[in-house]
């Protein structure tokens, strides 16, 4: 192994984004937003080698409203630096149309544009790479009045550098109402999609034909009470190599209210992966709890508790090359979080989060198979919501004027 160098604050990260939005006319409203991340983190197999990434991405979004529906255009762009020896870029676009055609039946018609290109200064891996992606689609939703309720889409996937691709997806549900606000629904869905890489020197080997097969019950009572159980059925093809692999699994949500003031919930996941080296990072029981206290008006307490079962590692760069598919196994942990947020009549909303109360013993860096967890964290901040004002300006001067008149 060669020799190592940890830095003393081995991970740091600013982030800053903006949205505006405006309502142009009565019938058009525009947002705009951009964003701004800078991070910089040691990375671990290397001598003093600490990697910076900055990106920054900007776009806008336009609405205007039709008297059965809505057309939207979204463009967005989002370019990534790595270093000195690393550019990406990402333009985005997308017009959409969707219609109400009768009051049983909708239907939603776009087109997605996405361009991706890469460059790479460094001799072993590629200089330039670029790809474009083109999706026509369109889906359909029936809505029945005794409960029965279809979604139907289609998409094609023109790809620049892949086969072209036809993905589909089919989703029935049938509603059932009992007494005034209780009710229980049956669902089930199938779906096929296609998944390319995002990294140029995998792009040729991973790409992922996947098919998904899931179903199962929600039920929710004027109590507030909710409970959504489901079970899935995933396999992953890849397109260039003899790899394949299915993940089978079961997830439950609960959610229920004691009182006005307080609030309980809690989830799980049971998964089986058919193949060991697809279990990385993936853990076969997760399971985590939460409180939400309410104790006075506009502020709200929350603690959450998680619990991430036995994972496994197959990625070893730098470490014994000869035991590369050699897995290596990540303990289980629990985790602790506390969330504090006020919220003001003047517009203002106040927030405090503390992560990993405990500072958890697993949570810390592993030299031997190149990972991070994060410590023991707060955060807090302030949002102020102009709508708010800028609404209550609006109200003064109608009444200003309707007194003048």
């Amino acid at each position: 192994m060669g020799s190592f160098t940890e830095y003393t604050d081995p991970l740091n990260k600013r982030s800053l984004f903006l949205k505006l939005g405006h309502q142009v006319l009565p019938k058009l409203s525009v947002d705009i937003f951009a964003g701004y991340n800078d991070v910089s983190f040691d990375t671990p197999g290397y001598s003093g080698y600490l990697n910076n990434t900055d990106q920054l991405r900007y776009g806008f979004k336009g609405k205007y409203d039709l008297p059965n529906g809505c057309i939207q255009l979204t463009a967005s762009q989002i370019n990534n630096t790595q270093q000195n020896n690393y550019e990406g870029k990402n333009r985005f676009g997308e017009l959409s149309y969707s219609r109400k055609i009768f009051p049983f039946l909708g239907m939603l018609n776009g087109l997605a544009f996405q361009q991706l290109e890469f460059t790479r200064n460094l001799s072993y891996y590629p200089t330039q790479f670029e790809s474009v992606q083109i999706e026509p689609y369109t889906t359909l939703f029936f809505d029945s009045k005794f409960g029965l309720s279809v979604l139907a889409g289609t998409r094609y996937l023109a790809h620049s550098k892949l086969d072209s691709k036809l993905i589909y997806n089919i989703s029935p549900s049938w509603f059932f109402k009992f007494g005034t606000f209780s009710n229980l629904r049956v669902f089930s869905s199938y779906s096929t999609s296609f998944l390319p890489s995002s990294n140029p020197e995998f792009y040729y080997w991973f790409p992922f034909e996947v098919e998904t097969l899931d179903g199962g019950i929600s039920y929710s009572d004027e109590k507030g009470t909710s409970l959504i159980i489901s079970g899935f059925v995933r396999n992953r093809k890849a397109q260039t190599i003899q790899l394949s692999y299915e993940v089978k699994g079961v997830t439950a949500h609960l959610n229920h209210s004691l009182n006005f003031f307080t609030k309980l919930s809690g989830n799980l996941t049971l998964q089986k992966f058919s193949v060991d080296f697809t279990r990385d990072w993936n853990p076969e029981f997760k399971l985590g709890m939460a409180i939400e206290i309410i104790p006075m008006p506009f502020l709200n307490i929350s603690l959450h508790y998680n619990f991430t079962d036995v994972r496994s590692d197959s990625y070893r760069f730098g470490f014994e090359s000869s035991n590369y598919f050699n897995a290596t196994r990540i303990d289980p942990y629990h985790v602790f979080n506390l969330s504090v947020t006020k919220s003001f009549r003047n517009g203002f909303f106040a927030y405090v989060a503390l992560d990993n109360i405990y500072n958890n013993s697993q949570t810390y860096f592993d030299r031997r198979i190149n990972y991070y967890t994060v410590g023991r964290n707060i955060s807090f901040g302030l949002k102020y919501n102009f709508s708010e004002k800028l609404g209550s300006v609006a109200q003064m001067l109608k009444k200003k004027n309707e007194t003048k008149d």
